[in-house]
């Protein structure tokens, strides 16, 4: 399956987890409709980039199965506010997967990690995720997967929507940072993204040119 797909395929990348299908209804219906860019569409678009990336690289099963948990809660956390919305949604999945019972103490501890790092941390002037294990980098390149796709500007239009207040030139710096900073974590991620990364790097920087950054 193309990484381009449609959201119809993303519908095909929906495993038929109950804590996954759990979270995605409720992610669609109770996130707060000012969320543009993090709406459940966004959390749809990783848990399908996430599952191609690791299918492609054929990871074992069960760490696609923690990944795809992963992937479904790593925004849950913009249920309860945007202000460290990846503890909270790490703390979410956590008690999901131990209601359920079908988790071990390691894998509960695991899948709480991958989301905790999808968090951006500043590193000398850069926005940089950081992964604490091989399987992280599958989630950080779904989580950022639009930087290296053609719909890269779709995605940074709806995510000015989402911060209105924060000015024209705060707001080129921050994205140059982050865009500037991605690394492509999976092999699968390297092959599908980087090429397009690059392009789109470009344009940001003539955009960000614009507003006297560089």
């Amino acid at each position: 399956m193309n990484l381009e797909s449609s959201q119809e395929e993303n519908g095909k990348c929906v495993p038929s987890i109950p804590i996954v299908q759990y979270i995605l209804k409720t992610l669609a219906e109770s996130l707060p409709r000012n969320l543009t860019y993090h709406a459940a569409a966004h959390t749809y678009e990783v848990l399908r980039d996430a599952t191609l990336l690791a299918v492609e690289d054929n990871l074992p099963e069960r760490d696609l199965h923690l990944l795809q948990v992963a992937a479904a809660y790593h925004d849950a956390g913009f249920l309860e506010g945007r202000i460290d919305h990846e503890e909270r949604g790490a703390r979410l999945a956590e008690h999901a997967m131990r209601a359920d019972g079908g988790y071990n103490d390691e894998e509960v501890g695991r899948v709480g990690r991958l989301i905790r790092d999808t968090k951006l941390v500043r590193d000398r002037g850069m926005l940089v995720q950081i992964p604490s294990s091989p399987l992280a980098g599958y989630l950080l390149d779904a989580d950022l997967g639009n930087l290296g796709r053609s719909d890269f500007f779709e995605k940074v239009g709806l995510e000015r929507q989402e911060v209105p207040v924060t000015s024209e030139v705060d707001f080129w710096q921050n994205l140059l940072a982050l865009v500037s900073s991605k690394k492509w974590y999976s092999s699968a991620g390297r092959t599908r993204r980087e090429d397009v990364w690059r392009q789109n790097l470009e344009a940001v920087k003539a955009r960000a040119a614009e507003w006297g950054i560089g």
